[in-house]
């Protein structure tokens, strides 16, 4: 499970380097 969730995070910081606007919202 942790190594899933370890793959998550990575996703989620990935599309938050590209859409920088998410993180305001």
């Amino acid at each position: 499970m942790h190594a899933h969730f370890e793959q998550v995070i990575q996703k989620v910081d990935a599309l938050m380097a590209k859409y920088p606007t998410i993180t305001q919202a």
